[in-house]
């Protein structure tokens, strides 16, 4: 299998709206046709609610996280944090009200999510419940907000099975 095959590259917004290549590691199709970028299809965690096209060995990369793996080099590189909201592309962020867009794009995505700080049931409005409340305390204490989310996220990801679908 070719490497351009096995990574999946999209076009992500970074911080102050500077678009970046966001790698991953291909878990659909390549001719997949995602859901349409409407509130109602999306989860508290910000991800689609459900996928047809995923499953199996594409499932469990993604139930793992293995598939964001690459997203090591976006870091390296300095597209990317270690916490904060996950790279997304411009039609997810069109989805956000302005307020909110505009101070979560003043800082790098995250490749830990700071929605894995939370969990239980929920729904598209609770994931911006929770992303106003995550920005809110990191405009106070931008480090000390993101190792408190990266502690938590860690003990909810190993401990509690918090997982994005």
């Amino acid at each position: 299998m070719r490497l351009e095959k096995l990574i999946y590259i999209r076009n992500a917004v970074g911080k102050n709206r500077v678009l970046f290549d966001c790698y991953k590691i291909r878990t659909m199709p390549e001719d997949h046709v995602n859901l349409d970028m409407c509130s109602e299809n999306f989860n508290q965690y910000g991800h689609p609610k459900s996928d047809e096209a995923i499953g199996g060995l594409a499932g469990f990369l993604r139930a793992t996280g293995v598939d964001e793996l690459p997203q090591i080099i976006n870091m390296v590189k300095g597209d990317m944090g270690v916490v904060g909201v996950r790279p997304a592309v411009e039609e997810f962020w069109s989805m956000i009200p302005k307020d909110l867009r505009e101070k979560a794009l003043r800082y790098k995505p995250g490749f830990f999510g700071f929605q894995y700080a939370y969990n239980g049931e929920g729904n598209f409005q609770t994931y911006l419940s929770n992303l106003r409340a995550y920005l809110d305390k990191k405009e106070v204490n931008p480090i000390l907000t993101d190792l408190r989310y990266l502690l938590i996220i860690i003990f909810n990801k190993s401990f509690r099975g918090v997982r994005s679908s």
